[in-house]
């Protein structure tokens, strides 16, 4: 199932694209709450980083739109390596989390690999999404719930903008690019 949420932007901000940080994972969210999914989790790395900054700001959005308290112990953040997923993931599990949204997708790898070494069925015990259906995830079964966009639009308009600021034509009006967000097995 598709569900084409509002479009993102390419903005003067930076050079790559928002298309999936803040307003793709408030719609993303705002889909698995109206899902009626309740005990949500969400593993990302260097919390430090804008790109999660921005992931986190859009999930946050949705609770508040939502109107439903976020459970902030279920957040954890600093998963840089497979060895901190995996801990992360036994102590989400001992928690009982039914959803486990992944903010990178080599963790989304190391949270189905943690859940598969612990017999956790996904999605019958716990569903997992990704901030990107990318080749790292293309041959993962069940399939991955993700956001997903043209990578070669988002590239080409990038360059294409940074290419005309070089060549002093800047253009610091925003450019509107689409995403999907695309319901796989490993939620339903």
């Amino acid at each position: 199932m598709i569900v084409r949420p509002p479009k993102s932007t390419l903005g003067r901000s930076s050079a790559a694209s928002d298309v999936y940080k803040k307003q793709g994972w408030r719609n993303f969210t705002s889909v698995l709450l109206r899902m009626n999914i309740k005990k949500i989790a969400c593993i990302c790395g260097d919390a430090g980083h804008i790109v999660t900054q921005n992931r986190l700001r859009g999930i946050f959005a949705a609770y508040e739109e939502a109107g439903i308290f976020m459970d902030e112990s279920l957040l954890y953040t600093g998963a840089v390596y497979p060895s901190i997923v995996e801990k992360d993931v036994a102590k989400l599990l001992k928690k009982g989390v039914e959803c486990i949204l992944c903010l990178d997708d080599n963790i989304c790898l190391g949270v189905i690999n943690a859940l598969n070494k612990n017999h956790v069925k996904i999605p019958g015990d716990v569903k997992v999404v990704s901030c990107y259906g990318g080749r790292l995830l293309a041959n993962c079964y069940p399939p991955v719930t993700c956001l997903e966009f043209d990578i070669r639009e988002i590239g080409g308009v990038a360059s294409k903008k940074l290419f005309d600021a070089i060549h002093g034509n800047a253009d610091y009006n925003k450019i509107i690019l689409g995403y999907n967000v695309l319901i796989k097995d490993s939620k339903i």
